[in-house]
């Protein structure tokens, strides 16, 4: 059974998209608009603290499902379908808010856990709003920024109307003329983007109310690599992207309150204090996570992987980097011989091997 005449045609989502490509391809300021938005929701995940009590409690889920609707909302929208885009867009504003109202006391990892399991409604926008106030960092930007949680509301009203379809403003075939083929329009591309761009300022701004340490400078590739901590830290070029998405005075009033946060300055300074890694401790650092990653699906497979990677670089490597991977290459491939993980048999085959003589093998 094909329901070829119950859904849109892939033709016709494909001749949406093609047209939509071409828009984005010629606005590129859009197009990393709309790239940096969703990096955002997905760095966002890195920002609330890594504890004991959070490991494995579920907390990340609002702000990991707020990625989830972005990138939902991205692809509805190269699609045409603009209404449904707009609804998954109400519903990223929702998630990222709650990612922060059920940490508003630091306990996430407890509080959240009766609504992760469908035994509690999730909060009315109101609730929501009188949990966030009580976040010192929050109560001290609305003094600053009384109009706050006003425009907040404002964006769940304006997007509630395509969800809830209030008028023919909000309804599909109110958005394009034609409505029963997928189309592409700019204008109601241009008022997604607008959209995506102002939940995005709003959900980011609550995180980094209450975590202003992502605010702060904090250079862990120099001083740690790959093994950096988890959680509470964001890279420089994190914390780049969140200052570039908000405006310019919603980020001078962030960048006060995290300067002025105690504990967000002396974590940096901690991260600051550490010695640079050398080069050669970075190199040491990546063969030994490219060698873990070769004990459990083989070099092939690995080298097939980085191969492609290299080549969807958005730069060419200098002829220093080609040498340096090159000769890391071929040390890899050696010690995957010796090691017996060549291909992802030999590696499954060496596993087998290893359980049996710990007797650690599962029947």
């Amino acid at each position: 059974m094909t329901l070829a005449f119950t859904r849109h045609s892939d033709e016709d989502m494909q001749a949406a998209a093609a047209a939509t490509d071409a828009h984005v391809a010629s606005h590129p300021r859009v197009a990393q608009e709309i790239e940096d938005c969703w990096w955002a929701f997905h760095e966002l995940e890195d920002v609330p603290p890594f504890t004991t009590d959070t490991w494995g409690s579920g907390n990340l889920t609002p702000i990991v499902e707020a990625e989830n609707e972005v990138k939902t909302s991205i692809t509805l929208v190269r699609f045409g379908l603009y209404k449904q885009a707009m609804t998954s867009l109400r519903s990223a504003l929702e998630l990222g808010l709650l990612a922060v109202y059920w940490d508003a006391d630091d306990r996430a990892y407890a509080d959240i856990r009766e609504w992760l399991r469908g035994a509690q409604h999730t909060p009315m926008n109101k609730e929501v709003k009188r949990r966030l106030s009580s976040i010192p960092g929050v109560a001290r930007y609305v003094e600053r920024d009384p109009e706050f949680f006003g425009r907040v509301q404002g964006l769940f009203n304006g997007l509630g109307g395509y969800v809830h379809t209030r008028g023919l403003k909000h309804a599909a075939r109110g958005i394009v003329k034609i409505t029963n083929v997928p189309t592409f329009s700019a204008e109601p591309f241009d008022t997604w983007a607008k959209a995506l761009h102002e939940v995005t300022r709003t959900v980011l701004a609550v995180h980094l109310l209450k975590y202003p340490l992502a605010l702060q400078y904090t250079p862990l590739t120099d001083k740690f690599g790959m093994d950096r901590p988890m959680g509470y830290f964001v890279t420089p070029r994190t914390r780049d992207r969140f200052r570039s998405i908000l405006t310019e005075e919603a980020r001078d009033i962030l960048q006060e309150l995290s300067d002025a946060d105690d504990d967000a300055v002396a974590r940096a300074k901690w991260v600051n204090d550490q010695p640079d890694l050398t080069p050669e401790e970075h190199m040491e650092q990546l063969e030994q996570a490219e060698k873990e990653d070769i004990r459990h699906r083989g070099f092939e497979n690995w080298d097939r992987d980085r191969a492609a990677l290299y080549e969807a670089m958005p730069y060419e490597p200098t002829e220093e980097d080609l040498r340096s991977i090159v000769e890391r290459r071929e040390r890899l491939r050696a010690w995957a011989e010796q090691e017996g993980v060549l291909t992802f048999e030999d590696a499954r085959e060496t596993y087998r091997r290893s359980q049996e003589a710990s007797g650690t093998k599962k029947d």
